[in-house]
């Protein structure tokens, strides 16, 4: 990656390069820049690119441009305005086959010719591999909003285009990304299958970058399925690539799933170790992601500890996160959920309902950063948790809506197995229906409401994503489908 770099920086400098060369350099100093999780420059040189568009004699460099903008904005968090690019970049993908077909018929290629010069052309299989990039990189955008059926309408799109021009590398990334939507659909398996595809595709080109995605995307599922030592292998593979690549984005975020998985496995002081590298580099790069990332794992170990004071540290830790500027979605609302689940345990042990009143602020901003992105699972998650909150409060109708609501995204939002975990809640409550009519009546305390409300359970599944099913949930819910059906006919 160094290596790369100096030849553009030598390039760029000299004293007679056209500015085409100078902003054929630019895009190449921003696919660099990407490449390293430096997207804050990345944007800043694809912006120069674009403001020059009009310069640029190789009108496929213009689609390249949109599309590492579309990318950084995917990593950014910020799908809308990654859409808007990638939008801008179909259009101009759109005006060049345009240019090719008139390039092709004879008379007005000549009269054309004449007037603007020969056009430069581009090979039909330079053509569908943008197009299957700017497909593929739209399907990921659908997967930040919760999306799923919409992304994987997308990401199928750009496998066949890619498989159709035979690129490997292309079909490593878009098979990784099948992973990902099923790993969402909580369809583990299925994921892993998907996983393993792409990674022995991406070990065939020698593609680093997505060996590496993939080899920690496979270490999450076994996370998510409770193989703790299977999980450690893998992400520790991903550091390894990181640390070759030497991009700090990606060793703090793998270092963060390590501190994380080594928490879980009681391995405290592996853990510990593990986060005096991730402050080395939140010490040596400046950056908010970084330091985000850093402060949240400081504050998870802080977490484990027996002492008051530790917690109370933590605690400070994830509200300083908490009400910074989103610059991660995913890293703020990992925050508030630690948070809620602190001021939980505060609340079991006191009662007093001005921390219960705490966590229901907490609750509405993740409703509103759920609809900001628009993250589908998360707002799903977010109604289900607000029902537990209404519980609390005695609410027993309010608490059965926000469920509904809650199933209703999932199932029209292919979150099956998510589905499948609410209407598990709902069933839950429509057993324990009299109890909840005699703690009402009684006006019972909040200690005795928490017993049955199931919180930490769920702030334990959203926090980590986890959404196993059982025979049972899974019989129930089918079940349920299909009086649905029967209903309908």
């Amino acid at each position: 990656m160094d290596e790369a770099s100096q030849i553009v920086e030598t390039i760029a400098r000299r004293r007679r390069s056209s500015l085409t060369d100078q902003l054929t350099c630019q895009l190449l100093r921003g696919m660099i820049l990407q490449k390293q999780g430096r997207h804050r420059e990345t944007l800043k040189a694809i912006e120069h690119v674009l403001q020059k568009r009009h310069k640029l004699e190789q009108p496929v460099q213009l689609v390249d441009a949109f599309i590492v903008k579309a990318r950084s904005m995917s990593w950014l968090g910020r799908p809308d305005e990654g859409l808007v690019a990638i939008t801008q970049g179909e259009q101009a993908l759109q005006t060049l086959a345009q240019e090719q077909t008139i390039e092709a018929g004879q008379k007005k290629f000549f009269r054309l010719r004449r007037r603007v010069g020969k056009l430069p052309r581009i090979s039909p299989e330079a053509l569908t591999q943008r197009t299957a990039r700017l497909m593929l990189v739209k399907g990921t955008f659908y997967l930040q909003k919760g999306d799923l059926d919409q992304g994987m309408k997308y990401v199928q799109q750009s496998l066949k285009l890619f498989e159709d021009i035979n690129d490997q590398i292309g079909r490593a990334m878009a098979t990784n990304n099948l992973g990902e939507i099923y790993r969402l659909k909580g369809e583990l398996d299925q994921a892993l299958k998907y996983y393993q595809q792409s990674l022995a595709l991406a070990e065939e080109t020698g593609d680093l970058s997505t060996m590496n995605t993939t080899d920690g995307n496979i270490g999450l599922i076994y996370k998510q399925k409770g193989d703790a030592e299977q999980a450690l292998t893998h992400f520790e593979r991903s550091l390894t690539v990181n640390k070759e690549l030497r991009t700090n984005h990606g060793m703090a975020y793998w270092l963060n799933e390590l501190i994380s998985i080594t928490i879980d496995m009681n391995s405290l002081e592996q853990a510990k170790k593990y986060l005096q590298h991730l402050q080395q580099i939140n010490t040596q790069v400046e950056s908010k992601r970084i330091s985000q990332t850093y402060r949240l794992a400081r504050a998870l170990l802080l977490k484990t500890s027996d002492r008051l004071a530790n917690k109370f540290d933590a605690q400070k830790l994830f509200q300083q996160v908490a009400e910074e500027e989103i610059v991660d979605w995913e890293l703020t609302v990992t925050a508030l959920l630690h948070l809620c689940e602190l001021l939980l345990l505060e609340l079991k042990t006191t009662s007093h309902k001005e921390v219960l009143n705490e966590v229901k602020v907490l609750t509405q901003r993740l409703l509103t950063i759920a609809n900001q992105q628009p993250s589908y699972w998360l707002l799903a998650e977010t109604y289900v948790l607000q029902s537990k909150l209404s519980l609390l409060e005695l609410n027993k109708e309010k608490a059965q809506k926000l469920l509904e609501q809650a199933l209703l995204i999932a199932e029209e939002r292919g979150l099956r197995n998510l589905a499948i975990k609410i209407y598990s809640d709902q069933t839950f409550l429509e057993e324990q229906v009299d109890r909840w009519q005699y703690l009402i009546e009684r006006n019972a305390p909040l200690s005795e409401r928490l017993e049955y409300a199931r919180l930490e359970e769920l702030i334990t599944r959203v926090a980590r994503k986890r959404l196993e099913v059982t025979e049972e949930e899974i019989s129930r819910y089918a079940e349920r489908a299909k009086r649905l059906v029967q209903a309908m006919e």
